[in-house]
């Protein structure tokens, strides 16, 4: 009884582990893909309005990466629209949501 159990844990461990794997391989691949964009000549400017607040809080959490608030935005959306592609987030009228389908 005690080995079919070990085996069963073992065997959801190699999956987490195949599926986390698998979100690492999506974001190196859209990485690689952001910095093929770079490349590109062509830039388009986006603006968009934040409070002073907020602006100051993403500044700060950004800046203690060592990276700039430009710079911590384009990585965030191109993380969400990885996790968005792969199925891991879920886009609504409500917001981001975590897939829970996926838990199953």
């Amino acid at each position: 009884m005690a080995k079919i159990t070990e085996k069963e844990n073992l065997q959801k461990g190699i999956e987490k582990a195949g599926e986390k794997l698998g979100l690492i391989d999506a974001v190196v691949k859209e990485k690689k893909e952001s910095e093929q964009a770079k490349t590109s000549k062509k830039q388009k400017l986006v603006n968009f309005y934040l409070s002073e607040e907020k602006e100051k809080e993403y500044r700060k959490i950004f800046g203690a990466g060592g990276i700039s608030l430009s710079q911590g935005i384009r990585m965030s959306l191109d993380y969400t629209a990885t996790l968005l592609k792969s199925g891991k987030l879920v886009l609504s009228d409500y917001g981001l949501h975590e897939n829970l389908l996926e838990k199953l």
